[in-house]
């Protein structure tokens, strides 16, 4: 170590347990936008190697003999700070590069090695300075290149037209998730009938909010009821909306009844609301002009006989149901898988693992994968304010109309249901329906425009390798390519998307944009499901393995910007985490108030740090006696096997690096020297 004297450092005394904890706890439900850019496993709070750098490199006491308080130091700014700047710190396991960013934010100097291409790159991109509106630039010029195998027109209008439904004739949406699910194979050779492992028939709950009047009274009858003067809905069509006969008017009103009206007074006549106690028209006694707000819940179930896709309005209870389409009766809580792993055959009563259905196939197949529904967006391209339509009954008429009718497509009433269908939705304009004829015949046209065109775009070729990850998720489930961990259309929108980027001419811009894409292809692949409880997409990597999903969720690639998963919506988080290299930041914890930005600190200067990809044991800078100190977060012996997973990635990154970067020439991520726990390569090296 450069000092010379044996002085006591601050982490030595004492470290502020407590108070970094009170800051991990929300950062690490929202990491810092840089830590955002892109996925790395078990990555740990940046407040807590902020604090573990500060309590290193400041001396114990202060040379008017007081401790140092490192929550005191740790909201200072340290640009100009003698016990930090020019510092020399050591990560010899960078990994995700917390040690690295926290480090340049104290004005350190800063080794960081790691012997994985991936997190080499990740770093690099992390803290290597770029002009945000040149890199806005790059990004609006990805959008307006032409496809070749799309008559030249923009990769933007070429990517969202592979994702599109028909909502009404004549009116189009954009998908956001399609919904698929597996089939087990029954393996009783007397039936053989494929059986879809779905654990249960819900697609989605939701509790939207909802506008309305509490306890107006009718004029014929006397009694009380909730008018709502908003119809809001998560599906569209009006037949297969189900209103649960108690305690569907919304949370917090379990024994109200409700009914529904738009608001719209003219010359001073209130509207017409049927009462829905004695079912007659008539303008409600209002008791305060002011409206209120309430949460309604939802849910969304598909029927598995007639595959209809149904909302039920209220608590969803227990036991069976009736499907408003074909009067099935099922239970939607109850699919035919009863218990993880297995099946449950419902054409012959035969249990199985699904594994074993898997088993009984040749090895370059997998089980069957058809897609059952969907969630789309209506553009708002015509006003959206908070008014319920005047029309809603002659235009639910309407759609009947063109629906019988198809030559009245072009009807100019098409903007006028548009706006109509909008006013019925949630403000988020999103909703779910079946999986149609129509939306088959799209989805076949993307699967042949992908066998079309395949070889003129790039995508990882390569075999999936045995490791203790692969195995078990991937080539046990007969997964044996990488690219087979794609639908073809994911494939078709991801290559076409992967060389866009590589057509821009500048190479820092280009690994940006590279770095974004990488993390969405971690959301854009089978591996993906629908997250219920916060009604979004789940990446591959929620756990530290390859889990195959039963049923998927399948994004539009370059879908809406605040959609999970698109590529738009990983550029704008590649955008703000390079933003934080010149605005970094750290939340301040106190009790009145959980958390809000209370310091800012030097900026992520990315020319004092040395990024090397190799052994650390090879790569160790020469001049050891510089170095201040080391900071590190060790691999987790068989925790995580970060060469196995960052396989995923690499594959893809590697197609546009492997004649930059010697480091990734190679087919896969090394691994004989990784420093892990590794049962399928029998290996355990300890540092």
């Amino acid at each position: 170590m450069s000092d010379t004297q044996n002085i006591p450092r601050a982490i030595e005394v004492g470290f502020p347990i407590v108070e970094i904890n009170r800051l991990a706890v929300p950062e690490r439900n929202s990491f810092k936008p840089i830590y955002q850019m892109h996925k790395w496993f078990a990555r740990r709070a940046s407040c807590v190697f902020r604090a573990i750098l500060l309590g290193a490199l400041k001396p114990a006491f202060k040379p008017d003999g007081t401790p140092t308080d490192l929550m005191e130091e740790f909201y200072k700014d340290h640009t100009n700070d003698p016990d930090t700047k020019g510092k020399h710190i050591l990560d010899p396991f960078m990994g995700g590069g917390t040690t690295v960013v926290e480090a340049l934010r104290l004005g350190c100097h800063v080794t960081g090695i790691d012997i994985n291409p991936v997190a080499w790159f990740i770093v690099k991109t992390e803290v290597e300075p770029v002009d945000l509106d040149e890199l806005q630039e790059a990004f609006e010029r990805l959008a307006a290149r032409p496809v070749d195998w799309n008559d030249n027109k923009p990769l933007r209008e070429t990517l969202l037209g592979l994702y599109k439904t028909e909502v009404v004739p004549g009116v189009e949406a954009d998908v956001i998730y399609t919904f698929w699910v597996k089939h087990a194979i029954c393996t009783d050779p007397n039936c053989r009938r494929e059986v879809p492992l779905f654990k249960d028939y819900i697609i989605a709950r939701k509790s939207p909010s909802v506008r309305y009047f509490r306890d107006v009274t009718c004029p014929h009858c006397g009694q009380a009821y909730d008018w709502d003067i908003e119809n809001v809905s998560l599906i569209i069509d009006p037949t297969m909306m189900v209103n649960a006969p108690k305690g569907s008017s919304g949370t917090g009103r379990p024994v109200s009844k409700w009914s529904y009206a738009p608001l719209e007074v003219r010359q001073n006549n209130m509207p017409k609301v049927e009462c829905p106690h004695c079912h007659k028209l008539g303008a409600p006694r209002v008791k305060s002009k002011k409206n209120e707000r309430k949460k309604v819940p939802y849910t969304v179930m598909l029927c598995p006989e007639c595959e209809a896709v149904w909302q039920w309005r209220g608590d969803l209870p227990e036991g069976e149901m009736t499907c408003p389409a074909c009067s099935h009766v099922y239970d939607p809580h109850k699919g035919s898988v009863p218990r993880k792993g297995k099946f449950l055959c419902p054409f012959c009563g035969n249990r199985d693992k699904i594994i074993e259905s898997i088993r009984r196939l040749p090895q370059d197949q997998r089980l069957p994968i058809r897609p059952y529904a969907l969630e789309a967006y209506l553009p708002a391209e015509v006003d959206n304010e908070e008014q319920s339509g005047q029309k809603q009954d002659n235009f639910f008429n309407t759609i009947s109309e063109q629906r019988q009718n198809p030559a009245s497509n072009n009807n100019p009433l098409n903007n006028d249901m548009r706006a109509e269908l909008i006013k019925v939705l949630p403000k988020n304009c999103k909703f779910f329906m079946r999986f149609s004829a129509s939306d088959k015949a799209r989805l076949q046209q993307a699967e042949r425009l992908w066998e079309l065109n395949k070889d003129r775009v790039p995508y990882p070729k390569s075999k999936i390798p045995v490791g203790e990850k692969t195995k078990s998720g991937l080539l046990s489930h007969h997964y044996n390519y990488w690219h087979e961990m794609f639908a073809p259309r994911q494939l078709l929108s991801l290559s076409t998307l992967f060389k866009g980027i590589l057509a821009d001419r500048d190479k820092s811009l280009q690994e940006m944009m590279l770095c974004a894409f990488s993390d969405c292809v971690a959301r854009n692949n089978l591996f993906c499901r629908y997250f219920n409880d916060r009604n979004t997409i789940q990446e591959i990597f929620s756990r530290h393995d390859y889990q195959p999903k039963s049923t998927i969720a399948e994004g539009s690639v370059f879908g809406n910007k605040r959609v999970r998963g698109t590529y738009p919506q990983m550029f704008g988080r590649l955008l703000e985490g390079k933003g934080f290299n010149d605005k970094a930041f750290d939340w301040y914890y106190d009790t009145s108030r959980k958390r809000k930005e209370g310091y800012k600190d030097t900026i992520v200067d990315g020319a004092n740090a040395a990024l090397n990809c190799s052994n650390s044991s090879n790569r160790l800078p020469a001049d050891p006696v510089n170095i201040k100190c080391v900071i590190t977060d060790p691999p987790y012996v068989g925790n995580v096997n970060y060469a196995e997973l960052s396989d995923f990635f690499y594959v893809w990154l590697r197609l546009a690096l492997k004649d930059l970067y010697p480091h990734f020439a190679p087919e896969y991520v090394p691994k004989a020297e990784e420093i892990i726990e590794n049962r399928t390569r029998k290996t355990c090296l300890m540092i």
